[in-house]
């Protein structure tokens, strides 16, 4: 379209005074750092990339917009003017780049590229009149035309470098502006991939091959005769951009895909490319779309995220050091940021946000702070490899040592922090760092060689006490897992690299997998015994023999620490398994890093199918269970679905259909489930999962984890009185009152060793302590069936974590006999006379000596018929000797303090407490209960 003067002259001065209304700076949502917002220009359509230039000591934006291009004059940040609009082909794609007075701009609508010339500016206006489209040329004795193109790039030499056409391939063709800016001879053309944009320097081109998912090393000194030196894949498969440092030894790029990284590549010898960095933006799933460098530092275009700013002092050690959240929008989809500008000499930094339109920002550029140096064998100066370098508070700048035994950590910000080196099978070492802006330092660290031991233990049966054979063990000392299986005596024993705090985890199919944590081993203390209760629990931490079958040609289920994946801007592959089991592992339909479609179901059916678990004698039996399916992409409506089906030897029902609009796509969702309700429970239970790929090619994944069979608790009714707490009919809640009293119950550690996950946000009304309260079958009281942390209140009465009367065991048949034991932190345990037919009607009471083992002895009299709990047993090992006494010592005088020596349970160790113990002492508790 052609404007006469005045009307151009009167567009001019209501977009003026439009824009000048518009930029005013908006409260932004996301917490933005060392980038301030100088002004915001909205426009009414919407906007693609950005670019920039000066002229006449003027700063200007080429705003590219869906109906054309705007040039802005923002010499001032916060007041920008828009100069000129240059109609176009409606497109949502427009980019361009400058050669002297020429911006050239492509879009993937039509009339080829798009030439404006500005060389009025500043002094003079920028027209319509001022552009011409330029379709290509003659080469090689042949016409090159085009009328789309993707993206651009021009050179030092003045080589334009147009991607992603409408010709052959979509490759690259290549013009001299700098010959004839308006009319430029086509120099050569690269055809062998479809390049998506580029950078190019001297004689290389860096092309993004988007759909090859690489980046090719082209040799254009030649550019009648391209020549593809090297290619490299990228992370994500889907390579967006490239872009160089400036002493050409490093290239950073994007994929333009949900859970990517920006990627460092080491490119000083093109035969061997190596990855030496990724990086992603702090807090964010959002796609990074365009990455460049500036002056040390690399400036990234994040979709959802807005603009960040990465220092790359080290360039495998990305760092970031600013941001500004240009976006409403949040997550991995295609909205928000499209492309930054930082080159002006002002620093101003410019970005197109596709909705909210340009942002004009004043970046504040800080060098992170970097800490750096070699771990070896103090004994042998041999390297170690994978120390892990831990930053007391600050996740950023752990780091992990490689082959060559070199680390690098770094953090946006400064200060002194407690830095931890450690390796497998070496003595940990502790330094305080000094982090400073700008500043390298090193610190060398020679690691001191563990002592390696080993570890045995037995696995039994909790409730018969029997061993079990071929239980899984394994031990993770935070760097490293080891693992054993028992033999046919439940015994096994596994080489540990030296002392230290393990997680040590043990299960069996048909038994519940129990986890300790911060269990501290040395060659003095090896041992470490595990008692399973019985009970349908699987949360793939170790592998219990489900089986994989099916037709389908890809995508198998596959049991994994899951990768995630993106599909439309929202999660395919979710990237972790459920939060609240143990491990990090779960049952995936293929697992595959890159692209959604990697790894997915096609052509068929892919079937995980359950060991046999029996339900026989539990008809109200439940089984609950997490699983996740996404169905999308493809041609046509997606007409996929997820099966969970149950299997009793004789019949399978279908007990789910997961179809393809299902509103939870991609996230995990819980489902419990009555097994009686679809099907007779029998001794030959089965559970199966089918994710299908029918017909039409779609993205078809899906995921399983934490399978468990439920029984209905059984409620056991009980009531105490704790001896050292009681007073004028009551007992103390000064723990409570006092907030002393900790929200998750005391008894994993030794001596019980207890790994009930019983916490609360808040505490029952009226709150003593917390007890621990243990079954025990009645035709084997030496062994435990189960045990549940509890609440004992002021009354006597023992609650639940909820507040509930009586506490609820999980994994008991109804209608059972059990002995009760009753433990407490400082109080000798103790246990019922006689069994105990559960569920029980009327509460039992262990204030009435004649129902405890062993009757007064056990006991302290609260006056007349009253039995309390006997106080002072501090270590809890079931008998009131000196070394209580000795631990009294260590602990007098505290305060305020929740503490094993506390038996009054008043919050503070004091002589009451010695009185106590001088009353008790020598008093021994039933040996059946004894640690």
């Amino acid at each position: 379209m052609v404007y006469s003067a005045c009307f151009y002259c009167r567009q001019w001065f209501v977009g003026l005074i439009l824009f000048l209304f518009l930029a005013t700076p908006l409260c932004l949502k996301a917490q933005n750092t060392n980038i301030a917002l100088a002004a915001q220009v909205t426009y009414p359509d919407v906007m693609s990339s950005i670019w920039g230039f000066t002229k006449g000591g003027h700063e200007y934006v080429l705003s590219f917009r869906r109906t054309g291009t705007s040039i802005v004059d923002i010499t001032n940040p916060a007041a920008p003017v828009e100069v000129a609009f240059i109609d176009g082909p409606d497109s949502d794609w427009r980019e361009g780049k400058v050669w002297g007075n020429y911006a050239y701009v492509t879009n993937e609508a039509g009339s080829g590229l798009q030439i404006i010339n500005f060389s009025n500016l500043p002094s003079g206006s920028v027209t319509a009149a001022n552009a011409n489209y330029w379709t290509g040329g003659t080469w090689s004795g042949g016409s090159v035309s085009f009328s789309t193109s993707h993206a651009m790039f021009i050179d030092e030499n003045g080589i334009a470098y147009i991607y992603g056409t409408n010709y052959g391939n979509g490759g690259v063709i290549m013009a001299n502006v700098a010959a004839n800016p308006t009319n430029p001879p086509i120099v050569g053309v690269y055809n062998q991939k479809y390049v998506h944009d580029g950078f190019v320097r001297g004689d290389t081109l860096w092309a993004a091959q988007i759909y090859d998912g690489t980046f090719a090393v082209i040799n254009v000194t030649n550019k009648a005769n391209p020549v593809v030196m090297a290619t490299q894949n990228t992370g994500s498969n889907f390579t967006h951009n490239t872009w160089l440092n400036d002493i050409g030894t490093h290239v950073f790029t994007t994929d333009e895909t949900g859970g990517a990284s920006v990627e460092t590549y080491d490119i000083t010898d093109l035969s061997d490319i190596k990855q030496v960095g990724t990086f992603n933006a702090a807090g964010s799933s959002a796609i990074p779309h365009n990455v460049h460098w500036r002056n040390g530092f690399v400036v990234i275009a994040y979709y959802r995220d807005g603009v960040v700013i990465a220092d790359a002092l080290h360039p495998e050690k990305l760092i970031q050091v600013g941001n500004y959240d240009t976006s409403p929008y949040s997550g991995s989809g295609y909205n928000g940021a499209w492309g930054v500008y930082p080159y002006f000499p002002s620093g101003t930094i410019v970005v197109s946000d596709i909705e909210e339109g340009l942002f004009v920002l004043t970046p504040t550029y800080i060098h992170a702070s970097y800490l750096q140096g070699v771990v070896t064998n103090a004994n042998t100066a041999a390297p170690v490899v994978n120390a892990s370098i831990q930053v007391a508070g600050v996740t950023q700048a752990n780091a992990t040592s490689g082959f060559n035994g070199a680390y690098l950590s770094g953090m946006t910000g400064s200060g002194t922090f407690t830095v931890t080196v450690s390796a497998s099978g070496f003595v940990s070492q502790t330094f305080s760092v000094t982090y400073t802006n700008g500043v390298t330092q090193t610190l060398n660290v020679a690691l001191v060689p563990n002592i390696p031991f080993t570890a045995t233990g037995q696995v039994t049966d909790a409730q018969t006490g029997l061993p079990l054979a071929s239980a899984p063990v394994l031990f993770n000392d935070g760097l490293n897992n080891y693992t054993a299986t028992t033999n046919a005596t439940g015994t096994y024993s596994v080489a540990l690299p030296g002392n230290g705090n393990y997680t040590i985890s043990a299960g069996k199919w048909g038994y519940q997998t129990q986890q300790l944590t911060n269990v501290a081993l040395s060659t003095a203390s090896t041992t470490q015994n595990f008692a399973l209760r019985k009970g349908y629990y699987d949360d793939f931490l170790f592998d219990f023999g489900w089986t994989v079958s099916g037709d389908a040609s890809a995508g198998a289920w596959v049991r994994a620490e899951p990768i995630g994946t993106t599909l439309d801007g929202s999660p395919s592959n979710p990237e972790t398994d459920v939060n609240n089991d143990f491990g990090n592992q779960c049952y995936v339909t293929g697992n595959a890093t890159g692209a959604v479609g990697n790894a997915d179901v096609d052509n068929g059916t892919t079937i995980l199918t359950s060991p046999v678990f029996d339900l026989s004698t539990t008809p109200t039996a439940q089984i609950s269970y997490y699983r996740w399916f996404k169905n999308g992409g493809g041609n046509g409506t997606p007409n996929d679905q997820m099966l969970i089906k149950l299997s009793n030897g004789t019949t399978t029902v279908t007990v789910q259909t997961i179809p393809y609009n299902d509103a939870s796509q991609g996230q995990w969702v819980n489902n419990t489930i009555t097994v009686a309700d679809f099907i007779t429970p029998t001794n030959n239970m089965r559970l199966i999962a089918e994710v299908s790929d029918l017909g039409q090619q779609h993205i078809s994944e899906g995921g399983l984890d934490k399978f468990e069979v439920l029984i209905p608790p059984v409620v056991v009714q009980v009531s105490a009185w704790l001896g050292g707490a009681f007073s004028g009919g009551q007992m103390s809640t000064a723990l409570a009152t006092n907030n002393l009293l900790p929200l998750t119950q005391p008894y994993n550690q030794s001596p019980w060793n207890y790994a009930g996950a019983e916490t609360v946000s808040t505490l029952p009304a009226n709150v003593t302590d917390w007890v621990l309260l243990e079954l025990r079958p009645f035709a084997s009281p030496g062994t435990i069936a189960e045990q549940r942390a509890a609440f004992i209140l002021k009354t006597g009465a023992i609650v639940d974590t909820d507040g509930a009367a009586g506490v609820k065991f999980y994994t008991l048949g109804q209608g059972g006999s059990y002995y009760i034991v009753l433990r407490h932190r400082n109080h000798l345990a103790v246990i019922s006379k006689n069994p105990v037919s559960l569920p029980n009607a009327a509460v039992f009471s262990f204030s009435n000596a004649t129902n405890v083992a062993g009757g007064t002895s056990q006991m302290v009299s609260l006056g007349g018929f009253v039995s309390g709990l006997t106080p002072a047993d501090f270590d809890a090992n079931g008998v009131i000797t000196v070394d209580d006494f000795n631990y009294y010592t260590t602990q007098t005088a505290q305060l305020n303090t929740y503490n094993d020596a506390d038996c009054s349970l008043d919050g503070a160790v004091t002589v009451a407490d010695f009185n106590l113990f001088k009353a008790n002492a020598g008093k021994i508790g039933m040996s059946i209960i004894r640690y």
